[in-house]
């Protein structure tokens, strides 16, 4: 009954004359001691549900932590792709720009080349009439060297 009255205290509610004392007063003593009781209970609840809301926190702080840190890392990751990518695309300009080199080198020497076989040419056509006394070489006629016509060009015809 005793536990009962700190939970719910229910004597002495009604005024009793003939003790001579008003129960109220009583009632608030009995509240009072009630509530030291309860304080230890009270301090125990207060501190387990404060306990409980900080490892809320700290959970809540920690999913934080790992969402920033993984984000921070995609950034880095994408950082350093972008770096890679940047490096990668530095050297193909670099091997682009000295294949083109190699390539104007290499049509330089096939413009040269062309060149000198149309001096050897030149010089064959030359040579050739410096022997035979003649003026006029044949493909300035319409031959060609191996016998053939140009485009356009018949043969004599004798009438």
């Amino acid at each position: 009954m005793q536990s009962q009255s700190l939970l719910y205290p229910q004597s002495n509610n009604v005024v009793q004359e003939t003790a001579g004392w008003f129960p109220v007063e009583n009632n608030m003593l009995e509240r009072q001691t009630e509530a030291e009781a309860l304080q230890p209970l009270w301090e125990e609840t207060h501190f387990i549900i404060m306990k409980e809301a900080l490892e809320m926190e700290r959970q809540s702080l920690t999913s934080e932590r790992e969402t920033f840190q993984r984000e921070c890392a995609e950034e880095r990751n994408a950082f350093q792709l972008e770096k890679e990518r940047e490096r990668f695309n530095k050297e193909l300009r670099e091997q682009l720009m000295a294949f083109q080199a190699e390539n104007s080198a290499m049509s330089d020497d096939r413009k040269s080349f062309k060149i000198d076989k149309a001096e050897m040419a030149m010089m064959r056509k030359a040579y050739i009439r410096e022997k035979t006394g003649i003026q006029r070489s044949r493909v300035a006629i319409g031959e060609r060297e191996h016998g053939k016509r140009k485009k356009g060009h018949q043969k004599r015809r004798h009438v």
